[in-house]
């Protein structure tokens, strides 16, 4: 497995932007437990817009960095563009009061005091969840089960600070008809987990909700089929572990039962040994 390097142009203190692998990079403050179905799909999402999503705890060690954890922290923080806090309700204490983890604060702290990055810190913080007050920065909200309406506030943030270009592309019009699993697999390959991904946010943002349960209904039908070629099933499958990723309540648990007890759909799943559908936090 191969890993981003950090860019020459890296300098102390954050004063020049530094790039990851040739892309901006954006430091994702998350909890463990969070991890997998919120600060995941919001790294996958990023990556669509060409930004590198850094959640520490599945980087790899950085040239010339310590290997404790705070050394680490303090590297990818230096080799960020910006920093997004995503305040999850992690935390209930005896008396109701809701808390993020601690790591999230001391990074968001961290960050507060870097010249490179004070400016560029945006916190996403779940109604419930209180702040420690000599922190106290202003918040968008956050739904943790709703990654579509996170990005609908952490790309514009990113677009002011200059992480991605200023300005935006027009917004497409709804579809007016559900896109058909022919077309979304179309020029798709094995291993495309990108472009499968790219694919999915599109749906997500391009068509009504019902639109996107249709959609979801066809590739099920689709994957389920007893006529379909396995290449296309696995094309296929790619597609409906992002939507999954991205927005999991399109892919009920009644779907991914079925899916599960499709006789063909499953061989061919077996053979790519590959789980995506069943667990709702693989990444790609």
């Amino acid at each position: 497995m191969t890993y981003p390097l950090i860019d020459s142009r890296l300098a102390a203190g954050g004063e020049e932007a530094p790039i990851l692998d040739g892309r901006p990079a954006v430091f994702l403050s998350c909890s463990e437990r969070f991890k997998k179905t919120v600060a995941w799909p919001v790294r996958d999402a990023l990556n669509v817009y060409g930004v590198h999503g850094i959640i520490v705890s599945d980087e790899p060690l950085l040239p010339r960095t310590l290997s404790d954890p705070d050394s680490q922290v303090n590297a990818y923080l230096d080799a960020s563009d910006a920093l997004v806090a995503l305040c999850t309700p992690d935390d209930r204490l005896e008396d109701g009061t809701v808390q993020t983890r601690p790591n999230i604060i001391n990074e968001i702290q961290r960050a507060l005091d870097r010249p490179g990055l004070r400016d560029k810190v945006q916190v996403l913080k779940a109604p419930d969840v209180k702040l420690p007050s000599n922190i106290n920065p202003t918040y968008d909200a956050l739904a943790v089960s709703d990654i579509p309406a996170a990005m609908e506030r952490i790309v514009p943030q990113l677009r002011i600070w200059g992480v991605l270009a200023r300005e935006p592309e027009p917004a497409p019009a709804p579809s007016t008809a559900p896109v058909s699993v022919d077309h979304l697999i179309d020029g798709l390959d094995l291993g495309d987990h990108e472009k499968a991904t790219s694919r999915a946010y599109a749906i997500l943002v391009t068509e009504t909700r019902e639109s996107q349960r249709t959609v979801v209904d066809r590739i099920v039908r689709f994957l389920a089929a007893d006529d379909n070629d396995t290449g296309p099933i696995l094309v296929a499958g790619l597609v409906l572990e992002a939507i999954n990723r991205l927005d999991p309540s399109l892919v009920s648990a009644d779907v991914i039962e079925e899916l599960a007890n499709a006789r063909d759909f499953s061989r061919a799943r077996s053979r790519q040994h590959s789980s995506g559908i069943g667990q709702r936090s693989r990444p790609t």
